[in-house]
């Protein structure tokens, strides 16, 4: 949504007095949980768990397209400092909502404002909510243009819901800039603190990895914070092995010929392809993040999402396995020597800079369809398993990309034999010879692209 195409007019702003009242953490005749860490805001959010429910059956009424509408509640202070409180909602009717964007209407605004003025009472609007499905929880470059615009007074909040991912944010001002609290209260009445801490234990329990859960700092619940050095020194050594084989990857792209730049909407697509899933998805948000206008990485993005939900699919092991492995296709094919008879292979000869490269000796070596064949070897043990997920995947998104995928993987046995034939001619004939005759000819394929 292009901000031409904007079409929000909110009329003569209201301005009301800033009352006083009790913070509710010193209210006896409420309960008070923490979602994720606000114990260091200076204007602290609470929100009623009512208002949470709503937000959360908004959200999910419609997971395809964006939901929204404005909060209602009081900026008030004391003697302790001063806060914002969420007390009701009103949602937007008539709000043209895409499965990447939310248009307020004009409409969409004299509803809301008639609401608020039936409703009376001290409630103003205290900011908006709005779903971001399979997105994760960030506020985009249309979503702050809306907040800057409309909700610029210094209490005003925004509230994001990703109801695939199970997720939520609040976003506030601090020094003219939006940013991400560490978290919120939710409030409800004193006899309901056992429900209200089972609703939101249960909120934490289901949200999905940090991974996929957009930009901005997320809080872990209490559990996990206690297993953090042990999770940081895992993530630690995830990082150099993924450091090493990054370098060893570029170490065995030809000379002179560096790999040409890409978008991040291709690059996801080169990774589905291949069911990398994590590298796709992280290359989709970084493309919906500069062009939430990419209707077709926003496709993409939803079908990876409604398969990444499954049991099982998220499988960070599996993606870097057939990474490689199409790390390793394409060497094959690029340094394919021109003109060279079928079945040859003309080993290139390693530099003084390879042979003294710090790396593992099988990453980095010099002939590319001995060092394929390696891979292949080495990653056989997992195949029926990743092309178990690649079908699951399928099978929940329904995407051109995922049919390709598992075409792709299915074939992997037949590129395993055709290195073999090349690489290690007398192993491998036998597994070549046993082939039917429509395999043999894929094999041959397979050997012809990389003489």
């Amino acid at each position: 949504m292009s901000d031409e195409g904007f079409e929000i007019e909110v009329g003569q702003a209201v301005r009301r007095h800033i009352g006083r009242r009790r913070s509710p953490l010193a209210d006896r005749n409420r309960a008070v949980t923490a979602y994720d860490s606000p114990g260091d805001d200076p204007i602290p959010v609470f929100v009623s768990e009512q208002v949470m429910r709503a937000i959360e059956r908004h959200s999910a009424s419609d997971k395809d397209h964006e939901t929204g509408g404005v909060l209602l509640g009081g900026f008030y202070r004391n003697d302790e400092g001063s806060f914002v409180e969420v007390t009701d909602i009103v949602e937007a009717e008539n709000a043209a909502g895409t499965d990447i964007s939310l248009t307020f209407t004009h409409e969409t605004w004299e509803y809301i404002h008639e609401q608020v003025a039936r409703r009376g009472g001290e409630a103003q609007i205290v900011g908006w909510y709005h779903s971001h499905p399979g997105l994760g929880v960030f506020m985009s470059k249309q979503d702050e243009f809306i907040h800057s615009s409309f909700f610029a007074d210094p209490w005003h909040i925004a509230i994001v819901h990703d109801p695939i991912y199970s997720n939520w944010g609040c976003f506030k001002w601090a020094d003219g800039k939006l940013y991400r609290a560490g978290g919120f209260y939710v409030v409800a009445e004193k006899r309901r603190a056992r429900q209200l801490r089972d609703y939101i234990r249960t909120q934490l329990a289901n949200r999905q990895a940090a991974s996929r859960s957009g930009a901005g700092t997320v809080g872990l619940p209490d559990a996990t914070r206690a297993g953090q050095p042990i999770l940081w020194a895992a993530i630690a050594a995830l990082l150099v092995i993924e450091l090493a084989l990054g370098w060893a990857m570029l170490s065995r792209l030809p000379k002179g010929n560096p790999a040409p730049r890409e978008d991040h909407y291709a690059a996801a697509s080169r990774l589905l392809g291949v069911c990398d899933l994590s590298g796709a998805e992280a290359e989709l948000k970084r493309e919906l993040t500069l062009h939430p206008d990419n209707a077709d990485a926003a496709r993409d993005f939803r079908a990876l999402a409604r398969a990444l939900i499954q049991p099982g699919v998220a499988n960070p092991t599996f993606d870097r396995q057939n990474l490689v492995l199409s790390i390793d296709d394409e060497l094959v094919r690029s340094q394919r020597p021109p003109g060279s008879p079928a079945g040859t292979i003309k080993p290139s000869v390693p530099t003084q800079d390879s042979r003294t490269a710090p790396v593992n000796a099988d990453l980095a070596g010099s002939d590319p369809v001995v060092t394929a064949l390696a891979d292949y070897e080495r990653a056989a043990p997992t195949r029926s398993g990743r092309i178990a997920r690649a079908r699951a995947v399928h099978t929940a998104a329904k995407a051109r990309w995922s049919r390709e995928t598992v075409k792709w993987l299915e074939s992997e046995e037949l590129r395993q034999i055709a290195y073999g034939k090349l690489a290690k001619p007398m192993e491998y004939s036998g597994r070549y010879k046993t082939l039917p005759t429509a395999k043999k000819k894929v094999v041959d394929a397979i050997v012809g692209e990389a003489k």
